[in-house]
C-alpha cells in the first residue's frame, strides 16, 4: 500500500506535468460497468414510458455517485492507504447498488437507499479528511460538506417514508446534491480541476457507456438470422457507435483537453444527459436489431432518436461557448440542421422499417461526422499556411 500522508492538492503539481487516470480509478470504473448493465437490462425488461422515467432517474443517481468520486480524485492526490480503503468501500457499495437497482422502486427500495447513503457518506468523510489537513479550505468547503451531509440525511429519512412519497424524498435529495457544488465555488476555485485528467476521466466513462452499444450489437447479431435486412440493421448500429466515438473524442481533443476549466462543473453537468443519451442508444440499438414482435418498434426508434438528441445537445452547447458571436450562425448551422433532422426523423419514423430507419440514422450521422472532421482539418491547414 502507498504511504499514508496528507492529501495533496493537484494545483501543487507543475502544470507542464501531464496527469492520467490511475489504476485505482480504472478499477473503480469497472464496478459501474456492472451497474450500467443492470440498468439497461432493467429497461429492456420494462420497455415502457414508466420504465424510461425510472431508468433516467436511476441513471442520474448512479452517474452522480460516480461523478462525486471522480471530481474529488481529480482535485487531490490521494494514492495512500486511507484513500484506497475508502474507494474500495465505495466500490463494494456500488456492487450492492447493482444488485438492488433493478427493483429499486419496489421490494429493494430501502436496501437501495441505505446503500446509496453509504456511498455518499463515504464521500462526505473524504471531504472531512481534506479540510482536516488543509485548513484554508475548511471555510469555503463547509457549505459543500453540510449540503452533502443533508443529502445523506434525506436518504436515511426516506427509509421510514411510505411509498410513493419515498421516491419524492429521493428526488429532493438528488436535486439538492446536484445544486450543492454551486455552494462551494470559492473552495473549488482554490483547487481547480486538472485540465487533462478530468476530460480523460469523462471520456473513459463515455467508452464504458459506448461499450453497452457494442454489446448490444454483438448480442443482436448472435440472435438473428444472417439475412441482408438484419445485417443492415446491425451494421448501422455499429456505424452509429463508431460515429459517436469519432465525434465526441475529436471534439474532446480539439476543444477541451488542456483548456482551463475552473471548477469543471459545466462539463460535468453536461455529461449527465450525454451519458443518458448513450445508454438509451445502446438499449435502442439492441432492441431494433432483435426487433422482438412484442415490443412496439416505434418506441424503439423513438428511444434511439431521444438518445441521439441527448448526446448531441451538450456537444453543440459546449462548441457554441467557444465561438465568437459573429461566427455563431456559420459554424453552428450544421449542428442545428443535425438536431432538427433528428427531430424530423423522430416524428416520421413510424413509416420506416427497422433496417431503413437505422440505415438513415447511421448515414446522416456519418455525413455529419465527416463534415465536422473536414471543417476542423481545413481550419488547421489554414493556420499552418499563415504561420
Amino acid at each position: 500500500m502507498g504511504e499514508q500522508r496528507a492529501p495533496k492538492l493537484k494545483i501543487n503539481i507543475h502544470p507542464v506535468v501531464g496527469r492520467h487516470a490511475t489504476w485505482l480509478e480504472l478499477f473503480y470504473d469497472l464496478v459501474y460497468v456492472a451497474v450500467l448493465a443492470q440498468l439497461t437490462h432493467m429497461f429492456i425488461e420494462d420497455f415502457t414510458f414508466d420504465g424510461l422515467m425510472r431508468l433516467v432517474f436511476l441513471l442520474v443517481v448512479v452517474l452522480w455517485a460516480w461523478a462525486g468520486h471522480t471530481m474529488y480524485s481529480n482535485r487531490f492526490d490521494m494514492d495512500d492507504s486511507v484513500h484506497r480503503i475508502l474507494t474500495f468501500l465505495q466500490m463494494f457499495l456500488a456492487l450492492l447498488l447493482a444488485v438492488f437497482i433493478t427493483h429499486a422502486f419496489d421490494e429493494t427500495a430501502n436496501a437501495f437507499a441505505m446503500t446509496y447513503f453509504g456511498i455518499r457518506f463515504l464521500y462526505v468523510l473524504s471531504y472531512l479528511r481534506i479540510i482536516s489537513y488543509h485548513k484554508n479550505l475548511a471555510k469555503p468547503l463547509m457549505p459543500v460538506i453540510l449540503g452533502f451531509g443533508f443529502e445523506c440525511l434525506l436518504w436515511i429519512i426516506s427509509i421510514y417514508v411510505p411509498t410513493p412519497f419515498k421516491f419524492l424524498v429521493w428526488a429532493e435529495a438528488i436535486i439538492i446534491s446536484l445544486y450543492v457544488p454551486r455552494l462551494g465555488i470559492k473552495g473549488f476555485e482554490k483547487a481547480p480541476v486538472h485540465p487533462e485528467h478530468l476530460p480523460e476521466r469523462l471520456g473513459l466513462f463515455v467508452i464504458v457507456v459506448l461499450g453497452e452499444s457494442i454489446v448490444a450489437v454483438v448480442t443482436g447479431i448472435s440472435h438473428i438470422q444472417w439475412h441482408v435486412v438484419e445485417l443492415v440493421t446491425a451494421v448501422s448500429g455499429f456505424v452509429l457507435a463508431v460515429s459517436i466515438w469519432w465525434l465526441y473524442f475529436e471534439f474532446l481533443e480539439r476543444f477541451i483537453v488542456g483548456e482551463k476549466m475552473r471548477t469543471g462543473h459545466m462539463y460535468l453537468y453536461g455529461h449527465i444527459p450525454l451519458y443518458i443519451g448513450l445508454t438509451l442508444l445502446a438499449v435502442g440499438i439492441g432492441q431494433i436489431i432483435l426487433s422482438e414482435p412484442w415490443v412496439p418498434q416505434q418506441e424503439i426508434r423513438s428511444t434511439i432518436c431521444v438518445g441521439l438528441l441527448l448526446f448531441l445537445a451538450p456537444l453543440a452547447y459546449w462548441r457554441s461557448t467557444r465561438i465568437p458571436f459573429h461566427e455563431m450562425f456559420k459554424v453552428m448551422l450544421p449542428d442545428f440542421i443535425m438536431l432538427v433532422g433528428i427531430v424530423v426523423i423522430f416524428f416520421c419514423n413510424e413509416f420506416w422499417t427497422p433496417s431503413v430507419f437505422s440505415a438513415v440514422c447511421a448515414t446522416i450521422f456519418l455525413i455529419y461526422v465527416v463534415q465536422k472532421h473536414n471543417c476542423c482539418y481545413s481550419k488547421e491547414r489554414l493556420k499552418r499556411k499563415r504561420m
